[in-house]
C-alpha cells in the first residue's frame, strides 16, 4: 500500500486489550492517541479505531463484539474475570 490506496477489500482484525493499572490516572482521549500513535504490531496498515471503556461485565461486552461465547468466557477467565 505504499501509494496510500486502500485496498478495497480490506481484512479487520479486533484486539481487546487490558490496560496498566497507570493508565487510571491518564485521560481516555490521551490513552486512544497514543495507541494509535504509537502501535506497532505485526501487519498492522493502521489503527482505525481506538475505543477506551470501562467493563463492569467483560463477558458480556465481548459477546457484544461478536466473539462467541466460549472464546469471551476463555478471555475473561484467562484475565481473572
Amino acid at each position: 500500500m505504499g501509494n496510500g490506496k486502500r485496498l478495497e477489500e480490506k481484512h479487520l482484525g479486533i484486539i481487546v486489550i487490558s490496560l496498566v493499572p497507570e493508565a487510571e490516572m491518564t485521560d481516555n482521549k490521551e490513552i486512544e492517541k497514543q495507541i494509535k500513535e504509537e502501535s506497532s504490531i505485526p501487519f498492522l496498515a493502521e489503527v482505525e479505531k481506538v475505543t477506551i471503556e470501562e467493563a463492569e461485565d467483560p463477558h458480556k461486552q465481548l459477546r457484544g463484539y461478536g466473539l462467541a461465547k466460549k472464546t469471551a468466557r476463555n478471555i475473561v477467565k484467562s484475565y481473572g474475570g
